[in-house]
């Protein structure tokens, strides 16, 4: 589910994630207390990727790469589809394809389309 300031999604495992968004305005502190870290697990540090994506980052996340979402269209069995592309790291490449119903996604699950940079 996507809002305009959250992101709920399933994981492969099942494991469901939440991210409250916000546009870091300020340093982040190198004094954050492990308290202070944990009341903020579900905010993220969000921005724009291009027209039609967005890429988050811990709220108090120094190094590493972050994740990132994006939009992307498809043409499966004649129609339009919608889809949302996911990343993780310091690339953007592309970790993982949702279909707008589960049937889709089953049906697709072992298409790797021309137009998508996939990392695996």
């Amino acid at each position: 589910m996507i809002s305009d300031h959250e992101i709920t999604f399933i994981s492969p495992d099942g494991e469901t994630n939440h991210a409250i968004l916000y546009k870091r305005t300020n340093d982040i502190p190198s004094d954050v207390s492990k308290s202070e870290r944990q009341s903020k697990e579900e905010w993220k540090s969000a921005g724009n990727i291009g027209t039609n994506g967005i890429s988050m980052r811990g709220w108090y996340q120094q190094q590493g790469g972050g994740e990132h979402f994006s939009t992307h269209e498809e043409e499966i069995n004649g129609q339009k589809v919608p889809l949302v592309l996911y990343g993780f790291g310091a690339n953007d490449a592309t970790d993982l394809v949702y279909y707008p119903s589960e049937d889709l996604a089953k049906q697709q699950s072992d298409v790797k389309y021309g137009d998508i940079d996939y990392k695996f």
